[in-house]
């Protein structure tokens, strides 16, 4: 079960639990000057290791460390309807692998930054699947000001004693399993709270996907628990026209795991 929310820039994750590794955007340089950057050498791993047919693997995963910091991702998934991918990491000697970051299709890499050095990491992808919701839009407001009944909005609440009657998990069924009657009320300026009908009955939780200008560009904003009707979002840019839909999701099978290690510094 994945409940951990967080929002997104590109592939910069910004995670709000305090138990999951955070992976963020910088534009902070690498200490250690010209000589540290001579030494270093650029690595690539696969999770097909050795493996002559790679056909027989749903997921072929790559990992590249570009720089003593930063480890790239890429991957290619042949899951037929996968909606998009989860990015589960581990590091150190912590074996157990926690959201990383979520991406839609066709999207298919992720930059995790600000590593620490001499560390290994592993990663692994899960696809996900469900459809989304229809689309609404929120436009925000210039001011930043949060009024007291944003601030004790309470994010993921549960549908009180009811469950949706649809598989997400059947193709017959998966379209009826979909949120319906998403609304985006005003909260502050700019944040908004969605509300949503929840229609499936075995979903493992759900994605809350914003796009900004335009609704061409979606994003994972947030990951929820299952049966949540409603989610009050982070503060938005400001006059900014916001587009959000809601996704039941399910996953299929985890890639094979591969391992790197950071550059010493």
């Amino acid at each position: 079960m994945r409940d951990f929310r967080f929002s997104s820039i590109r592939s910069a994750v910004i995670f709000f639990a305090a138990s999951v590794m955070t992976g963020c955007a910088s534009n902070t340089p690498v200490a250690g000057g010209a000589a540290e950057a001579a030494a270093f050498q650029k690595v690539v791993v696969h999770n097909w290791g050795t493996l002559s047919d790679t056909n027989i693997l749903p997921i072929l995963l790559t990992a590249t460390l570009v720089n003593p910091a930063e480890i790239d991702l890429q991957w290619h998934c042949r899951v037929p309807d996968a909606a998009g991918c989860f990015i589960d990491s581990n590091s150190g000697t912590n074996l157990r692998f926690e959201l990383l970051g979520a991406v839609l299709s066709p999207v298919t890499t992720f930059d995790h930054r600000e590593l620490k050095p001499d560390t290994r990491y592993g990663y692994r992808i899960i696809p996900f699947f469900g459809p989304p919701s229809d689309v609404v839009k929120f436009t925000t407001g210039e001011s930043a000001k949060i009024a007291a009944k944003a601030m004790n909005a309470v994010p993921g609440r549960a549908s009180p004693g009811r469950r949706g009657i649809f598989s997400v998990r059947s193709r017959a069924t998966a379209a009826k399993a979909a949120p319906s009657d998403l609304t985006a009320t005003g909260l502050a300026p700019r944040m908004a709270e969605l509300k949503w009908r929840d229609n499936s009955r075995d979903e493992e939780g759900y994605l809350v996907e914003v796009s900004e200008g335009s609704p061409r560009h979606f994003r994972v904003m947030a990951v929820l628990r299952p049966n949540t009707i409603s989610f009050p979002t982070p503060l938005l840019p400001p006059k900014t026209a916001c587009y959000f839909r809601v996704r039941a999701y399910c996953t299929g099978g985890p890639s094979l795991a591969l391992e790197l290690t950071t550059h010493p510094r």
